[in-house]
């Protein structure tokens, strides 16, 4: 259970990011400073650049992206859930459940 809510902003970054992986824009984390819209994300670009050297297509990159990304968010709402996926947190959930009377 949880919803995850995505800043607007991200929408321009994940077209930055797309230019990089296409290699259409240079990138060098090192030169990234903190201010940088893409600072946040430079160790991510830098994996997804390891991962998949010879992207051109624009419409993978995106996808690529934007699965990373739904990765990430799902690993986060399985970290901060109040009902874990295993057993203990499945009985809680159960007994959640009973106390609202569904089944």
């Amino acid at each position: 259970m949880g919803l995850y809510i995505l800043p607007g902003r991200l929408k321009r970054q994940i077209e930055e990011i797309a230019d990089i992986l296409c290699g259409d824009v240079k990138f060098n984390a090192d030169e990234l400073k903190p201010e940088d819209s893409l600072y946040v994300h430079r160790n991510m670009i830098k994996e997804l650049l390891k991962d998949n050297p010879s992207i051109t297509e624009r419409d993978e990159a995106l996808e690529i992206i934007r699965k990373r990304i739904n990765e990430t968010c799902v690993h986060i709402l399985e970290n901060t859930a109040v009902f874990k996926k295993d057993e203990v947190g499945t009985l809680a959930f159960r007994k959640f459940l009973n106390t609202l009377a569904i089944k």
